[in-house]
Parts: structure tokens; sequence; C-alpha cells
């Protein structure tokens, strides 16, 4: 099994009697390769035996890799003296300004203890201690402290015996990663915080718009019904007819309000026409609103507010509505005039609500409204086709 033994096997049998006696005086060579055979063989088994002491375990190894280890290792007897510390507690209590020698250590785990009375996180087997970029201890905690030191103890029975164990760790990583992460969790819990308020805040803002929507639907379609009604009431038309004209005028207020204005903008100004002209005022409508919905919804506005103060303020029986493009639907203008035959307006003539208002509808949408007094009073209107854009624009 072993070839290499063939030679030591062959060597051996040279030295035999029988042998010596023939080889004769050639005997000699056979005697010096032979004792240097076994000179071979005993320094290979020495430098064998060296590497296999290495590899093998034994009780200097275990001492060094407890050594080397990065934990802190304690074992105290329990008379306090010391029967096992490594270099990494050693390291530890001289950062820490406590004895290392090896008399009696039996109040290494007090004084730990004391220099951490004021960390929240110990226990009674656990103290952590902060350490400076000096190296001293300190008992209160920075913002970030250089190095953190984690210490445990219990008691352990090693061979039938009862021994006291400290076991030192650097968790400073750890800690400053647990700082980073709390510190993370309260910036989340303030923008979480902050934007519920920008929530809140902004659904007060659209409840606020909806109960401006709402307000201005309700003076249109209201304002509208109580213009017609003060005609009908000034013209003393309290007879049968006028009557039954005007009552299903006034029970359509409630379902116009829940429409919320959703029917087909020519459909809506059909509505305006007819009504104002159950009280004799003639609406005359020249050309078509413009295809732009948003569009045609103010001028529908404008036209129902001005034909209602042109029957309620100026006694007017007639209304003319002129309505043309200019330019491409892209970059077009849609033009309108209003104007009315009533009494012309006074040379103190001042705006009150309703015009303001008109020309807000306008201005929202890039436009202008502009008021010509002089007979006949007119109101000219010019908003851009992209009111769109404008508006995202503005509203951005």
């Amino acid at each position: 099994r072993r070839p290499v033994m063939l030679a030591e096997l062959l060597l051996v049998a040279a030295v035999t009697p029988p042998v010596v006696f023939a080889m004769g005086s050639a005997w000699t060579t056979v005697l010096i390769a032979e004792g240097a055979f076994f000179l071979f063989c005993s320094i290979a088994a020495l430098l064998m035996d060296v590497r296999n002491r290495q590899e093998d375990i034994t009780a200097f190894s275990t001492i060094e890799t407890i050594n080397v280890i990065p934990v802190g290792i304690l074992y105290l007897d329990p008379r306090g003296r010391p029967l096992l510390m490594n270099r990494c507690m050693r390291k530890n209590l001289v950062e820490l300004h406590m004895p290392t020698d090896l008399g009696d250590m039996s109040g290494t785990w007090n004084d730990l203890r004391k220099l951490s009375m004021q960390m929240p996180e110990s226990s009674q087997n656990r103290v952590r201690i902060n350490l400076d970029r000096f190296g001293e201890a300190r008992v209160v905690v920075e913002v970030s402290p250089a190095e953190i030191r984690l210490f445990v103890h219990d008691d352990v029975m090693v061979s039938g015996r009862l021994f006291e164990r400290i076991i030192g760790l650097d968790v400073t990583e750890y800690a400053h990663a647990h700082d980073r992460l709390a510190q993370a969790n309260h910036l989340l819990e303030l923008a979480g915080q902050e934007l519920q308020a920008q929530i809140e805040e902004v659904k007060k803002v659209a409840d606020n718009a909806a109960y401006l929507r709402m307000r201005a639907r309700v003076h249109d379609v209201i304002g509208q019904r109580l213009s017609i009604l003060h005609r009908y009431l000034e013209e003393g038309r309290l007879d049968d007819e006028s009557l039954e004209q005007i009552d299903p005028l006034l029970r359509s207020i409630a379902a116009d309000l829940r429409s919320g204005g959703d029917a087909e903008p020519a459909e809506q100004l059909g509505d305006i026409v007819h009504a104002f002209g159950l009280v004799s005022v003639q609406i005359d409508v020249e050309g078509a609103l413009p295809e732009d919905a948003r569009v045609a919804a103010a001028f529908l506005q404008i036209i129902r507010e001005a034909s209602t103060n042109a029957t309620k303020h100026a006694q007017a029986h007639r209304v003319h509505v002129r309505l043309w493009q200019e330019g491409a639907d892209a970059d077009g203008i849609a033009h309108m005039t209003i104007s009315n035959d009533g009494s012309p307006a006074s040379v103190s003539y001042r705006e009150g609500t309703g015009i303001p208002g008109m020309r807000h509808v306008a201005q929202d949408l890039g436009g202008s409204l502009e008021v010509h007094a002089a007979q006949p009073f007119t109101l000219a209107v010019s908003i851009p086709l992209n009111a769109s854009a404008t508006a995202q624009r503005r509203s951005s």
C-alpha cells in the first residue's frame, strides 16, 4: 500500500550477513545509503508532526481563538477571581478605566452597573455604556455617540462548579442603525401628519368650491325666476292664464338646482329664452354658442345674468345676443355682445354685484368683459377658445 517502503525493505535486507559477505568491500556504499535514507525519514517525520500539530485543536489553539474573537469574555469563580478573560474584555475594561489585574474582580459587574445607572436601556442583567471619541466612559447619551458597549451578566455551571460570566459586545453599528431607523420613523410620522393636514385643507377647498358653485347656481336660477315673477306682478298679470304659465316656472326651481346645468348648452339657452318669453321679454340670439364646453357654460351664465338685470333694473322688453368666433378652434377667440332696449343707465352709473360677477366668470377663462353704458346698454365679452389651458395655468 505504501511503495516507498519497498526501498526501506531493500536497505534492511542489504545489511543482513549473507548480503554483506556477498558484496564484500562494496557493502560500504550500501551503509552510506542506509544512513542517508534513515536521516531523510527522520527529518520528514518531524516536519509532518509540526504540521499536524498546527492543524489539530489543542488547549493552546482554543485559548488563542478565545483571545481573537471580537466578543469580551470574563469568567469569575465564586471568590471573584478571574478564571478566563480574553483580550477583547481586557480592552473594554481598560477603556472604562476599570482594573484588569488577576486579583479580586468580584465587583466588576457592580462597577459596570454604576457606569450605566442613568441609561434607560439598562436592566438587572444588561447594561449599556457609551464611550466618547477619546475612549472615556460617559453616562449622558449624545446625539451620535462614538462607540457603544453592551454587557450581559449571568451564572453558568462548568464541571459542576458555579461561575459568574460577563459578556461584552460592541453594538455601535446596531445602536446607530436603530437610532437612524427611529429618526426615519419620526420623520415619516411627521410627514404623515403633514399629509393628513394637507388632505384636510384640500377637502375644505373642495367644499368651499362646491359651495361657491352652488351659490352661483342658486343665484342664477332663483334670480331669473324672481325677475320674471317681478315682471308679472308689475304688469298686474294675475289672471288664470298667466298663473298657469308661471306655475311650472316656479315649480321647476328645485329641479333646475338639482340638475346642476347638465343639459346641453343649446338646450339651456332655449330654456332661458323660453323663461323670459313668459314675461314678454324677447331674447334674440344671433349665431351659435362655441363648441368649447367651458366657454359655452360661461356665455350661458353671462346671458342669464345680463337678461335678469335687463328685466329687473332696465325694464327691458328685448335683449339681443350676438355670438361669433374669430380664428381657428385652437387659437380662436369667442365673442359675444348683449344689448337691451331698456331705460338708459343713469349718469352716476355704478356697478353692483351682477356685472363684477359676470366679469369674474370671463376672467377665470382668460377673457374679458367690457361695459358700454350708452344707449343701448351693451356688454361685450371675449374669451379665448384655449380657455381650458389658461385656467389650468392659473390653477397651477
